[in-house]
């Protein structure tokens, strides 16, 4: 069992399609698994092993009768519980949402399943996905397999605890501002968020916002890729997707990327970077330029976007709350508190100004950057920590405003805030066994160029 869940998702499909496994065996050993360390890891909310083996029962006839079969048939995954799966509970990680079962899928779940994928579990999240750790009122904190005393991160914490204990090869996930990634890096992961509309996004209260997206966690970029021709894909229900198709893969071209220009940030202003991740990816670094890459060394030199970052996305989550904060407040986490409070304080101006920021750091980012063909920097300046505490920068400080912003990751979440492709490669551990991670982004619809330098990396570990 160990040796088939260890297995990339070229090497299952292949066998699946030669009829040497069957979608129900591979099925059987991930449920098996699930069980296993789900006590441990807390990594779902909810497993489905009755749908999950119906389906791979479905698929396994659809092999046998051989001819063609969808892309990802057969492929067990989880799906991050902020995403309706039809007859499958939906909870947002809120206890709010205890017993929701929606009659639809989202459109990336659609995608998924139209792909072939079998949905046997809702990964853990925060409520609402608004906080860097994965605790809610639902279940007990999600913790990170490689150290069990630590968190995951978040918000797709269980989504990055289930690939990291082995339960499989992948796992879905969503980014509003690096909850992917942040996530792949303290768990040794791949965590891959595309160019915003690549994925669709639906449903969600604001089809325009434009700022989360859905992506991908796995072991290996390989796998990233192969899940992402599933995926990817429009839908006519999002209205900011992108309807051009992509072949996805993850190519080294040496002599493509030599004749890019790349750019390496060290450090972010206010994130003091722990040394060990410091020399990690300096060393990771040097290692792209004995390949021939021009990377020079840079700084982030913008106004942060902190401030007006929770001014979008505090006042919405305020007025979700305000009416189940007078009904039943004993549903509302109390994490949300700090968030809801600091909602109510935005003023309608406010608001309105924070939009038009938004806007004109694009714009100032497009021009100040717009030299750089890439941009690599630390994915987390510091290492994972303790599920009781909150995250402590190597000088021994913690983080000015964390509980009441929940928006300090600024080296991860202005790519939201563009809609570029960004992801978060493995760089290696820490002493202590702790994991690190880099980070990789490119400008709008490169999504190919992110994924070669992503691979490079890879081969250069």
């Amino acid at each position: 069992m160990t040796d088939l869940l260890a297995l990339p998702v070229s090497k299952l499909l292949a066998l699946m399609k030669a009829r040497e496994l069957s979608p129900v065996e591979l099925m059987e050993a991930t449920l098996a698994k699930a069980e296993e360390v789900n006590e441990a890891t807390s990594a779902f909310l909810t497993i489905v092993p009755d749908k999950a083996l119906a389906e791979a029962r479905r698929l396994e006839a659809l092999y046998m009768r051989g001819g063609e079969v969808p892309v990802l048939a057969g492929l067990p995954i989880s799906i991050k519980d902020t995403e309706p799966t039809a007859g499958i509970r939906t909870t947002i990680g809120s206890a709010i949402n205890r017993d929701n079962v929606p009659d639809f899928d989202g459109a990336a779940a659609a995608n998924l399943k139209r792909a072939g994928a079998i949905v046997f579990a809702k990964s853990n999240t925060p409520a609402f996905a608004a906080y860097g750790n994965t605790e809610n009122l639902l279940a007990a904190p999600c913790r990170n397999p490689l150290r069990l005393t630590d968190t995951p991160g978040g918000s797709s914490g269980g989504a990055a605890a289930s690939v990291a204990a082995g339960i499989g090869p992948v796992a879905h996930g969503t980014d509003g501002g690096g909850s992917v990634r942040m996530p792949a890096a303290l768990c040794g992961l791949v965590g891959f968020k595309p160019s915003y509309g690549r994925i669709p996004y639906w449903p969600r209260a604001d089809l325009w916002e434009g700022r989360a997206h859905h992506g991908v966690l796995s072991r290996t970029l390989e796998d990233a890729v192969l899940t992402m021709r599933g995926l990817a894909g429009a839908s006519p229900l999002d209205p900011l997707c992108e309807a051009e198709a992509l072949d996805w893969r993850a190519e080294v071209d040496l002599g493509d990327l030599r004749r890019r220009r790349g750019l390496y940030i060290a450090e972010f202003p206010g994130l003091p970077v722990d040394p060990v991740i410091a020399d990690a990816c300096a060393a990771a670094v040097a290692r792209l330029r004995g390949e021939g890459l021009e990377i020079e060394e840079g700084a982030f030199d913008l106004p942060s976007t902190n401030e007006w970052l929770t001014h979008l996305w505090h006042p919405p989550l305020a007025m979700m709350l305000r009416p189940w904060l007078e009904k039943a407040p004993e549903l509302v986490d109390r994490q949300l508190l700090p968030l809801v409070e600091s909602g109510n304080r935005v003023t309608f101006d406010t608001y309105l100004r924070a939009r038009e920021k938004r806007s004109q750091f694009n714009t100032d980012f497009v021009r100040r950057y717009a030299a750089y063909d890439y941009i690599i920097c630390p994915t987390m300046p510091c290492l994972s920590w303790s599920i009781d505490g909150n995250p402590v920068l190597h000088d021994g400080q913690g983080i000015p405003g964390i509980d009441e912003i929940a928006t300090v990751w600024e080296q991860i979440h202005i790519y939201n805030l563009l809609g570029w492709p960004a992801i978060s490669m493995p760089c290696g551990h820490a002493p202590d066994g702790r994991a690190i991670g880099i980070h990789v982004a490119t400008k709008r619809n490169e999504d190919l160029l992110c994924l070669s330098v992503a691979s490079l990396l890879e081969q250069t570990q």
